[in-house]
């Protein structure tokens, strides 16, 4: 009866592990943005993993419970394509979500330019990723893949060269050097086949200064990080979620933000340098373009980064529908975290205000 069980259990389990919606992108996926940078795609299990390497580095950029089947490069942004959850994900914009695919059954997908294709068995649709708007359309258009020649990957002037799996930035020295011994196998002749009186001719050409030319010194240009992370705080779309008594000072060290410039502006829209941090602040990331970002203190709902009485007043007047509250005071007193708040969170705020 057990050995009959447990044969039922390897069997459905076997069935799910084989569905359809569990299919994702291959162990290791190569996108050029075309900008100098590489992004690889791992997907280990359940489990999407995208390294950022750049000539200057190789980090960890994204990481993701979700699973992808499809990844696209379109003008520089790299997107990722969910069948299970049935969204698109921009990795180079804050990592959000930007449309969601209402399509029935199952359907493929591809994208060419600032624009997505779907296909199912009913109809084909074709989505604007500028303007969200959608269309049906009548034929699906072929987009030719990206193709890596000879383990070689070309993104804008750069070249990296995959070893072992790993995606590895060739230097202009290494380059070059590359270079001279292609030149150097071309003109040397082969000794079993070139006569003694014809050898005269090859030697004269090797001894004009290919080496002495690819000795020129090529310096690297500035590559900037614009990336925006933390292994401290919880970020989520617009909002990073900061723990009660956190200091501008200790902010900017719990953060990674490369070579972005950072500002403060308080609740009360004053900028700031320093103090203890609340919700409501938004913070600016300014590089190539300026991102916002606004802090969320679970239980502060004041903006003052503590939770006291004035916290549960508030949310107390808002569940008789006297307090009207901003988007990042509602999820600052959603303390579950479920959409919902009510008097469960007052009592938990409450819990800990007075811990």
């Amino acid at each position: 009866m057990k050995a009959r069980f447990f044969l039922i259990t390897a069997l459905l389990v076997f069935l799910l592990s084989c569905s359809v919606d569990g299919v994702s992108i291959g162990e290791n996926t190569f996108l050029p943005d075309g900008e100098g940078n590489v992004y690889q795609i791992r997907t280990v299990g359940k489990t999407t993993e995208v390294f950022k390497i750049s000539p200057s580095e190789k980090k960890t950029y994204f990481t993701s419970g979700d699973e992808f089947d499809k990844s696209f490069c379109i003008d520089g942004e790299i997107y990722l394509t969910s069948n299970r959850q049935r969204f698109i994900y921009i990795l180079t914009k804050n990592h959000v979500e930007i449309a969601e695919v209402s399509l029935d059954g199952d359907y493929t997908m591809t994208a060419d330019k600032n624009y997505f294709y779907f296909a199912d068995s009913s109809k084909m649709v074709k989505y604007d990723i500028l303007t969200g708007e959608s269309e049906n359309i009548d034929e699906f258009p072929e987009v030719p893949e990206i193709s890596i020649e000879e383990n070689i990957i070309v993104s804008g002037e750069n070249r990296y060269k995959i070893v072992d799996g790993e995606a590895v930035y060739i230097t202009k020295s290494e380059l070059k050097e590359e270079s001279k011994t292609e030149v150097l196998q071309k003109i040397q002749p082969s000794k079993t086949e070139v006569s003694k009186t014809e050898i005269s001719k090859p030697e004269s050409k090797i001894e004009i200064s290919v080496s002495e030319r690819s000795k020129v010194s090529v310096k690297e240009p500035k590559v900037y990080d614009y990336t925006i992370a933390s292994d401290v705080y919880e970020i989520s779309e617009d909002v990073i979620y900061i723990p009660q008594g956190t200091t501008v000072a200790d902010f900017k060290k719990g953060m990674k933000y490369g070579d972005c410039k950072i500002t403060f502006t308080n609740h009360n829209e004053k900028s700031v340098t320093s103090g203890q941090m609340g919700t409501g602040w938004r913070i600016d990331f300014s590089g190539d373009g300026t991102v916002s970002y606004y802090t969320v203190v679970q239980g502060d709902v004041t903006g003052e980064g503590n939770i006291n009485s004035r916290d549960i007043y508030l949310i107390r007047d808002y569940l008789f529908g006297k307090e009207g509250f901003t988007k990042y005071q509602e999820l600052a007193a959603d303390i579950k975290k479920n959409g919902i708040i009510d008097s469960v969170d007052m009592y938990m705020i409450k819990k800990i205000g007075s811990e």
